[in-house]
Formats: structure tokens, C-alpha cells, sequence
């Protein structure tokens, strides 16, 4: 944050929710940031940061229609709000009434207007319609009234400050458009009465009016609307308040990671997730519990596996083999099951018939009533399932052959 020149600048310097400091009084009602350049020789343009209303008013707020505001709103010192519904308010917006939060929000936009109206102006358009002219970052007054017909194009990086006497009326279908740069955020039109759009306009920047502002059917404003001692009248309308592309959030250098282990005990096993250790890189996991503190870059996910279990391949985010790459702000999960081995009994698997077997004595052999009982008898082989469910044994007598005619008769 630049610090003022007292000596420079004897206006307060605040715009919609900038902290600026004189002496012991601050305003603002959010943690907001404040830079200051010289436009000209007579200049100083000040950046908005992010003020939450879209709409305030001094008598109410009214609605028609279908409107859409993504952004706060609120009205004091008469805290009636009306039509909404059908209106809504989009994500994240909240309607104040006439709340603490509004009541300092008025106190700023006032200061604000003030620091509007005092900046010294760098081309006077009195008499002119803005419609068909294409201007560049500076302070443009009017005496009186402002109209703009048609479309008013912006261009260039900076602050606009459009300083009107009275009254300021769009026509139908007019609109206002940046380019090279220019952003809604940093267009600012201080209105000495009061401020009507017109019919599916197309409106850029935050409008200050001391009186009431109009929005009729189907306009749309990409800024805000507030009115200081009037009202806010709208007709179907969309505003949303303005962001700055100069000012983006910050790149995230962190990921979000969390591994997710399934354990299934098939023959009264009894181990946890606990009892398998997971690791992402060299650092330990706790199974569910996310890590919001990882470095963007490669890494790759591991378990120490317990004996009698197997484990299946890497799901979810990670590849089979468990490695991931995660980028900053990423939000990802992987997965691993470990299934318990089912004993395999030396005389046949559970549930199967154990291998034939010959022998020419006999021999019966029983293990846990689980396992598998193997019965031989002389040639003939005897099987059970690992159930104990005996199957009946068929001995076969082969009668001996008669005597072929060789070698001696017994």
C-alpha cells in the first residue's frame, strides 16, 4: 500500500471500500488495497479494490422482473427492499437492509464521491453527447447534464472519472466498451442528481449518484449502482460487480492430497487401515485425512504392506504405480485396497477337490475341521471338499484275464 503525501494531497483519497487512513479515521469495510499514479499534471487516479455492493441506496431499493445481482445490496436510511423475489441475488451476495455494514458502505461512498468531484478536470465535454467518442484514461466533466447515444468506446489502461453537473441518461440500446485494456473497475461516473439507464443498455463502471439511479427493462451493468440519498429502481436487470484483471488472486503454489485405504478381512483377519503405513513421497498419510501443504511438482504414493494381505493397483487420481503430479490449487485422492489372503490348505484349495492322488496302501489324514481331508484307497483315488462332505468310493475289481495259451498252464 502506497501512503498518501498529506502535504500533496489534501482530499481524503477513498473509492468504495479502500482503507485510507487520515490521522485516527479509516475507511473502509473490508481489508482492501490502494495504489495511487499520477494520470497528469493535476491527476491522482486511484484503483477500487473489492467492495461487495453492487447496489445501495438512501430510500430503498425496488425491483421488477427477472433481475440478477451478483454482488450485496442495501439502503439506508429507509431499509425497504423490494421484488426480490422474482429478483434474486447470485452467489456469495447478501442483502444488508439497513445493517451496520450499509450504514459504513454510505459513509464511504460519500467520501468517495467528494474525491471524485474535486479531481481537476482534463477535458471539458459540456453540451457533448458521449455516443460516438472514444476516450482515453482522464477526468471528463460536464456542467450539466450528460447523454450518451450509441456507443462510448474506452480505451487504454487507467482511471476514468466522469464528473456530471445533473443528470446522466443513456438511450436505449447505447452501451459504453473497453478496450486496449480499459476495465470496468476503474470507471467511475459521479452524478450531481440522478443517473437513468436506458433500455437494454450496456453500462460499464461504478455509478455515484447523489440522488436516485433508474435501470429500465433488460439493462445490464457491469459495476455498481448506489445511490446516496435516493433510490435504486430496477426493471429486469443484470449487475454484477466489476473485478480488475490487473489485480488477480495469486498463483496457488500448493495442492490439496489425501490417500484413501480400504482394508477387507475375507478369512477373520482383524487389521485396520492403521496397520498399512502411507506415505506420499517420504511424507506420511493418514488414511481420509487431506494434506493442504504439498509443493506443486511429481511425487509418488506408497504403502507398507502386511503380511497374509494383498494390495491392489493405485486408483483414483494416481496412476497404477501410485505416481501423481499435482499443480497448484489441484485438489486429488487416491486410492489402494488391501485384501486379506485366503489360507491355501497343502491338500487343496477351500471349496475345491484336492488333486487325485494313487497309492497302494491306505492312508487318511485330517487337519482342522477348515481344511481338506484326502482318503486313498489301494488304486482308487478318495476326494472331499474343504466342507467335510464325504463322497462315496467306488472300488473297481478288474477280473483276471484267461489263459491266452502261452507259457505254462497252472
Amino acid at each position: 500500500m502506497k501512503k498518501l503525501n498529506i502535504g500533496r494531497i489534501p482530499t481524503v483519497l477513498i473509492m468504495l471500500g479502500i482503507f485510507v487512513s487520515i490521522g485516527a479515521v479509516t475507511y473502509g469495510i473490508t481489508t482492501n488495497r490502494f495504489s495511487a499514479e499520477r494520470a497528469s499534471a493535476s491527476v491522482i487516479t486511484s484503483f477500487i479494490s473489492t467492495n461487495t455492493f453492487a447496489v445501495l441506496a438512501g430510500t430503498g431499493i425496488t425491483n421488477t422482473g427477472s433481475t440478477v445481482i451478483n454482488g450485496d445490496i442495501g439502503s439506508f436510511a429507509t431499509p425497504s427492499i423490494g421484488g426480490f423475489p422474482p429478483g434474486i441475488l447470485g452467489p456469495g451476495s447478501t442483502n444488508h437492509g439497513g445493517d451496520g455494514v450499509t450504514q459504513q458502505a454510505k459513509i464511504d461512498l460519500q467520501a468517495a464521491y467528494n474525491y471524485a468531484a474535486a479531481q481537476a478536470s482534463t477535458s471539458d465535454l459540456t453540451g457533448q453527447d458521449l455516443g460516438g467518442m472514444n476516450l482515453l484514461p482522464g477526468v471528463y466533466h460536464f456542467s450539466s447534464a450528460a447523454q450518451l447515444t450509441g456507443p462510448l468506446t474506452l480505451t487504454g489502461s487507467g482511471v476514468y472519472i466522469f464528473q456530471i453537473g445533473t443528470t446522466l441518461t443513456t438511450a436505449s440500446a447505447s452501451s459504453v466498451i473497453l478496450a486496449a485494456g480499459a476495465e470496468s473497475c476503474n470507471v467511475f461516473w459521479q452524478v450531481g442528481s440522478s443517473a437513468t439507464l436506458g433500455t437494454a443498455s450496456t453500462f460499464e463502471g461504478t455509478i455515484m449518484a447523489d440522488q436516485s439511479i433508474t435501470l429500465t427493462t433488460s439493462a445490464t451493468l457491469d459495476g455498481r449502482a448506489l445511490a446516496q440519498n435516493g433510490a435504486v429502481t430496477l426493471d429486469s436487470n443484470t449487475i454484477t460487480i466489476p473485478s480488475c484483471g490487473g489485480l488477480p488472486p495469486p498463483t496457488p503454489t500448493t495442492a490439496t492430497f489425501k490417500i484413501i485405504k480400504t482394508v477387507v478381512n475375507t478369512n477373520g483377519g482383524t487389521k485396520t487401515v492403521s496397520d498399512f503405513p502411507l506415505f506420499i513421497g517420504a511424507s506420511p498419510m493418514v488414511s481420509g485425512v487431506a494434506t493442504t501443504t504439498l509443493a506443486a511438482g511429481s511425487y509418488t504414493a506408497t504403502e507398507t504392506n502386511t503380511a497374509g494381505y494383498t494390495a491392489s493397483a493405485w486408483g483414483g487420481d494416481c496412476n497404477a504405480d501410485g505416481t501423481i503430479t499435482l499443480a497448484g490449487g489441484a485438489d486429488k485422492t487416491c486410492t489402494i485396497t488391501n485384501t486379506e489372503v485366503t489360507p491355501v490348505s497343502t491338500r487343496g484349495v477351500s471349496g475345491q477337490f484336492a488333486a487325485p492322488t494313487a497309492s497302494s496302501a491306505t492312508t487318511s489324514t485330517t487337519s482342522s475341521a477348515t481344511d481338506t481331508t484326502v482318503t486313498t484307497v489301494s488304486t482308487t483315488t478318495t476326494q472331499t471338499s474343504a466342507s467335510e462332505v464325504a463322497i462315496p468310493v467306488r472300488t473297481v475289481t478288474t477280473p483276471a484275464l484267461p489263459n491266452s495259451g502261452y507259457g505254462p498252464r497252472k
